[in-house]
């Protein structure tokens, strides 16, 4: 099966971004930014979905230790695909450690389970227990 490739007329930044007409050749997209001077064509490949295991969606999740505190704070949230990163980053300012990762999950229970299973092997990893 051949790609296909949507073509998109759009004119204006930021606030004003906007979409002027969608068309099926780049030639036709040509021609109507021929009447809008100050527009760009854009192409944008049809039903480019990336890869993802079944029923699974791309999310994010950190958790974040204060000094002082027991309990280290954990957040979990949807991320879309293209910002999904896989490996770890941890960050340590002043009073504070924060780790970070991305990873495929079915809904947010699930999300801060695999959350909470990645940053107790990387602890583990980082006290050379494992």
């Amino acid at each position: 099966m051949t790609s296909q490739t949507a073509y998109v007329l759009t004119e204006g930044d930021y606030s004003d971004y906007h979409i002027i007409g969608v068309y099926s050749t780049e030639e036709l997209a040509e021609e109507a930014k021929s009447l809008w001077p100050n527009s760009d064509v854009e192409s944008f490949p049809l039903d480019d979905i990336p890869e993802h295991p079944p029923g699974m969606y791309s999310w994010g999740g950190s958790v974040e230790q204060r000094i002082g505190e027991e309990e280290p704070r954990q957040e979990v949230y949807k991320t879309n695909p293209d910002d999904l990163n896989t490996q770890v980053h941890e960050v340590a300012y002043g009073n504070v450690f924060r780790f970070c990762v991305g990873f495929w999950a079915v809904d947010e229970d699930h999300a801060l389970k695999i959350l909470q299973d990645k940053y107790h092997q990387h602890m583990a990893e980082k006290a050379g227990l494992v």
